[in-house]
């Protein structure tokens, strides 16, 4: 018995009957040789975190767009606050925390950039061109399915997938929104719960960081539950789950509810909906719908792709395209030496912690150098600092001047009295036809 077979063991002995069993999962569309060390759901999760849309998250919005502060939360945050969320609602209730893991990393994975304005305005674009909408959790079924991996999928098991696909219940009264009809696990629930919980919560605390919200101004009964200590009013949230939910669904009592509900309707009215996001949502549309025809042009017209493709950037990505596509850039464009950082290596008794010099605002720098191994190191720094160009001094031969050439993976010029004939491409695309 190997040590993914005595995992699936302890879960046949400590799970709720409720549980989702990994020996018992409907598989994946692809068959595969099972993991010897790690169970079905554990290896998804994996996957999961290891993809590259799973990185972009990092750099998509939640709910402040581009926010100027290093402690706000984007995408990628949100899904781990929603991951722990989920684990521990999952473990009290003896259910598959794996499988609730897995769900959890990935339910986000198709979300646009910008957040839901994206989403909004994606969705409008996709059905204005024949397709029958947009909407994140399909779309983050559509990256683990065929998009990942080059057109091959992750191959998730058939839970994770369901699980992604039923997270999101919509902007809809908490009242109605949380059941599930037809639950694929009751994983795949705690997760749908969990980023209401996860993005209630922080949601908050970011509005108030960035001043969205004055707890001055509001009516007694909602001010001590905004001001609330985060993690009480997360506690209390979960604990109320917990202890409300059965072998049959997952559900708060009827209080709880209530209270929740309330902070989710005075979180679109004072937040979601306020007059700058208005505004910035305008915005919004214009660089997705500018960016979305761009791509019709140059695929010959294909929907698909171009949800596919812009559903996947981020948010400066999006905006690095859109500049580059339709601003201006100033005429004539400055390139070559006149734009380039320089930095002259002399070599002699120096010390180069100390026998440095920087001018025109560190344009230019001169460092001294005690031998050519101190020179290729700090060819390979300066490199990696964005200087353009290297100019040696007499003291360096030609084999020394090849050395720091490879120091600096041959990426700028190295010039020492002239320049090496291996350098003549390089040379020419800095300075012209004329570089010597």
């Amino acid at each position: 018995m190997n040590i993914r077979e005595r995992w699936e063991e302890v879960e046949r002995a400590i799970l709720s009957p409720s549980a989702c069993l990994s020996s018992n999962s409907r598989g994946r569309e692809r068959d595969e040789e099972p993991c010897a060390i790690r169970t079905c759901f554990q290896r998804d999760r994996d996957r999961i975190i290891h993809c590259k849309s799973f990185r972009r998250l990092k750099y998509k919005t939640q709910v402040l767009l581009l926010p100027e502060g290093d402690h706000y939360r984007t995408r990628l945050t949100h899904t781990l606050e929603v991951s722990q969320i989920a684990r521990t609602i999952s473990r009290a209730l003896r259910l598959n925390e794996d499988l609730t893991e897995a769900i959890a990393l990935g339910h986000d994975l198709g979300h646009t950039p910008f957040g839901h304005m994206g989403e909004r305005v994606l969705d409008k674009l996709a059905r204005e061109n024949g397709l029958p909408g947009f909407h994140h959790a399909a779309q983050s079924l559509r990256v683990v399915d065929c998009l990942e991996k080059d057109g091959r999928g992750l191959n998730l098991t058939w839970e994770v997938r369901m699980g992604i696909l039923q997270h999101s219940k919509g902007q809809v009264d908490v009242r109605s929104g949380y059941g599930l009809t037809n639950p694929s696990s009751m994983e795949a629930w705690v997760v749908r719960i969990s980023d209401s919980l996860a993005y209630l919560n922080h949601d908050i605390d970011d509005a108030l960081r960035a001043g969205l919200l004055d707890a001055d101004e509001m009516p007694e009964d909602m001010r001590s539950l905004i001001t609330m200590r985060n993690s009480r009013r997360i506690d209390g949230m979960i604990t109320d789950v917990v202890a409300n939910s059965t072998p049959e669904a997952i559900g708060f009592s009827a209080d709880m509810l209530g209270e929740i509900e309330r902070l989710r309707s005075f979180l679109y009215e004072h937040v979601y909906a306020r007059t700058n996001a208005i505004i910035e949502e305008s915005r919004v549309e214009h660089v997705i719908t500018a960016l979305f025809n761009k791509r019709m042009e140059s695929n010959g017209g294909s929907a698909r792709e171009a949800v596919d493709m812009i559903s996947g950037m981020t948010d400066r990505f999006a905006l690095h395209m859109f500049q580059k596509s339709f601003v201006p850039r100033p005429w004539p464009k400055v390139t070559g030496f006149a734009m380039m950082k320089f930095a002259f290596l002399i070599m002699g008794d120096f010390d180069p912690s100390k026998d440095r010099a920087a001018i025109h605002g560190g344009a230019a720098q001169i460092i001294g150098v005690p031998s050519v191994e101190a020179a290729c190191r700090e060819a390979a720094a300066l490199v990696e600092d964005g200087v353009g160009c290297i100019e040696l001094c007499g003291a360096f031969k030609a084999e020394d001047a090849r050395r720091v050439i490879e120091a600096t993976g041959n990426k700028i010029p190295v010039g020492y009295v002239k320049h090496l004939p291996e350098q003549d491409e390089i040379f020419a695309k800095a300075f012209g036809n004329g570089g010597n």
